[in-house]
């Protein structure tokens, strides 16, 4: 099992972040102030080597090659309000955390502030332009900053955050910010090395932290749920009302669970934070058991963003695998301890990188699940990034077999579907984000 971690890891390009270790300072490094822009669009790709991303004036469209755009080390954004963009550095080798702009004259992507992290920041939230919150999986530290200056200013005080004991791992990969209920849910990951899952705790934990006063107020615990992170962008799903809803990833069979008959934590669930900052332990259900594929050997559900009216879309397992002979026969020599080296990749390869998966529409009240129509399969461990701008959802399609690599257009209010664009040189499709609306 060891070993299945360690392939699944690697390949998923953009999540395996390097951490070298680096003397925390209080940030603020500035460069120049600089104009910027406050509209177009910022396209990013992601290739074997290298991320490509710039800027383009209107909405993207047909082939782009994303090898004329220029190149980085990485480009990851965490988050966009008003043409400021906020992610880590573009250089592997360390684990800043810096503010980027598209300058006005150049059309290039500028830094403009930085703050020097002993951890790569695996949580991000902006409460307001002074107050912002970051994160890392390793330990219990979430430090305060200023967005507008880049200054840490201060540490939430998480003594109160019981010690999960045992984890090599025990931080937070997601900070959630509920502006409705003015609360920040910060969700717990727990992981042991030399085990085969990415998480190791047989609940989802989550503290919650009071907005305006910045303190620890309770830790909460879904019990029979496993591994809540979002895959690909992270995004505050919160109803009307001010319900928050997280996924639950469970295990991608990494705990030799598989099929119908693996415990409800081992398979994807979506759970629910009623107001009161208390779980509702009698919502959690699993989407692709919703959506007809409860006999599957593997499921998976990646990734979720809220459009209104009880109503959000996520990637998710859309083709039976139980009638798969090729899977079916790797499984029975998996189980019997005498697979290969080279059929374990090919089990891997099946399992991760078929196109298997499809956006979905999700009613969060009646729990019921439905493939959205016209919408091409999409490679269920790609990077399933996911956008809202303008009632119009775009959502990443990776095609290995046809070599689309692109983001489509969801109209929600005619439901129609169509490639918004694709890029043809730069790898996958990666980021798409509009600098008016942000995400």
């Amino acid at each position: 099992m060891r070993l299945y971690k360690n392939i699944l890891f690697a390949a998923a390009l953009g999540l395996a972040i390097t951490s070298c270790e680096e003397t925390e300072d209080n940030g603020g490094n500035m460069t120049p102030e600089v104009d910027y822009k406050t509209e177009g669009y910022v396209v990013g790709s992601i290739s074997t080597d290298n991320y490509f991303a710039g800027y383009v004036e209107e909405m993207p469209t047909g082939n782009i090659k994303a090898t004329d755009f220029a190149s980085f080390g990485r480009f990851r954004i965490q988050k966009a309000i008003n043409g400021v963009m906020f992610g880590p550095d573009t250089d592997l080798e360390t684990n800043k955390f810096v503010k980027y702009v598209i300058d006005k004259n150049s059309n290039e992507v500028e830094r403009i502030g930085e703050i020097a992290l002993p951890e790569y920041a695996n949580g991000v939230a902006i409460i307001n332009e002074t107050t912002g919150l970051l994160s890392n999986s390793s330990d219990k530290e979430i430090l305060i900053f200023n967005p507008t200056t880049m200054q840490v200013t201060g540490e939430i005080d998480m003594s109160a955050a019981e010690d999960r004991e045992g984890f090599d791992s025990n931080g937070y990969t997601s900070l959630l910010y509920n502006e409705k209920v003015g609360k920040i849910y910060a969700v717990n990951y727990a992981d042991i090395a030399a085990t085969g899952q990415f998480y190791d705790a047989e609940e989802v934990r989550v503290e919650v932290i009071d907005a305006t006063t910045l303190i620890h107020e309770k830790t909460i615990d879904h019990p029979n749920a496993e591994y809540a992170v979002f895959r690909g962008n992270t995004h505050e799903v919160i109803d009307e009302e001010g319900n928050t809803y997280l996924v639950a990833q469970g295990q991608y069979g990494l705990d030799g669970m598989v099929g119908a008959n693996a415990p409800a934590g081992s398979r994807p669930q979506i759970l629910k934070i009623n107001t009161n900052s208390e779980f509702d332990t009698d919502y959690a259900f699993n989407p692709i058991d919703a959506v007809g594929y409860a006999n599957n050997f593997f499921q998976m559900f990646t990734t979720l963003i809220y459009a209104g009216n009880n109503k959000a879309y996520g990637i998710g397992t859309a083709k039976a695998d139980y009638t798969d002979t090729e899977m079916i026969d790797l499984l029975t020599k998996l189980g019997l301890g005498t697979i290969t080296s080279e059929e374990y990749g090919k089990l891997i390869q099946l399992v991760l990188y078929s196109e298997t998966s499809k956006l979905m529409e999700v009613d969060l009240t009646t729990k019921q699940v439905t493939e959205v129509a016209g919408t091409p399969y999409t490679a269920g461990f790609s990077y399933p990034m996911l956008y809202l701008y303008d009632d119009k959802l775009y959502h990443q399609v990776t095609s290995p077999s046809t070599g689309e690599n692109a983001f489509y257009e969801l109209d929600l209010n005619t439901m129609s579907n169509k490639q918004q664009f694709n890029v043809v040189e730069g790898g996958f499709a990666y980021q798409f984000i509009d600098l008016k609306h942000g995400f």
